[in-house]
């Protein structure tokens, strides 16, 4: 029910002029009551949390690695970064694709929360886990002409900008250095697995990470953007797309 208000919401405000112009205010006020919720429950549960989505995966043969600020906390922290709110993995382009994956997620009783969709194709989904606590699920592209880079994309949203409708977005893609492979390593008594070359995989995703810098921006990084739009899909479409 509070999501459905919560979409409504969403959809009303952006929609409308004066709306647009609201809905970033009102979004950052919604941020500053939630997040410190999620936080909290992160830390309590984040542990359990990477433990079952880790034997989840291992179990049906999908190679994954934690990714962005998963990653870094990992590294850098021995743990989970003190603002963080989220787990986030990176699923490598291979045989199995990313509605398979969503349907192993859905399979194992987690929760769908969104998708999102460009030319065709799933660029990222987000599920829950039984905690309440979020999972983003990147995928990447991956160049023959360039095969020690790969490409993630990401959705943004600007009240100044005209969109088709409110599922849309405009798309910012990356360009960071290529896992050479997957390791496995444990944090806080738990199995997970990140990046072999995790040191060039962080300097290309954050910059100089190894200081905590609260200023940071990805735009900040060499990016471009996407022509057309990715849309927000529902769940019965995301499970028909492969990728």
């Amino acid at each position: 029910m509070m999501q459905t208000l919560k979409v409504w919401l969403q959809n009303l405000l952006k929609t409308s002029v004066f709306g647009r112009q609201v809905y970033p205010r009102l979004q950052r006020s919604w941020r500053s009551i939630v997040i410190p919720m999620r936080r909290k429950r992160l830390h309590k549960h984040g542990y359990d949390v990477l433990s079952r989505l880790h034997k989840l995966l291992t179990k049906n043969g999908i190679q994954y690695y934690c990714e962005a600020g998963t990653l870094l906390g990992i590294i850098r922290d021995g743990g989970f970064i003190k603002h963080d709110d989220d787990i986030d993995i990176c699923v490598p382009p291979a045989k199995i694709g990313l509605s398979d994956v969503l349907q192993t997620f859905v399979d194992a009783g987690y929760g769908f929360v969104q998708c999102l969709e460009y030319d065709g194709q799933i660029l990222e989904f987000t599920i829950r886990d039984r905690t309440g606590i979020t999972i983003d699920v990147f995928s990447c592209r991956y160049s023959p002409d360039a095969p020690e880079k790969m490409y993630e994309s990401f959705p943004r949203w600007d009240p100044k900008r005209s969109y088709p409708n409110v599922r849309a977005n405009h798309l910012l893609e990356f360009e960071y250095v290529r896992p050479t492979g997957v390791k496995q390593v444990t944090v806080h008594g738990v199995e997970t697995m990140i990046p072999e070359n995790y040191i060039e995989v962080l300097d290309s995703e954050f910059g100089p990470w190894r200081i905590p810098d609260p200023s940071f921006k990805s735009e900040m990084l060499k990016h471009k953007e996407l022509p057309g739009f990715c849309y927000r899909i529902d769940l019965q479409k995301a499970l028909t797309l492969r990728k």
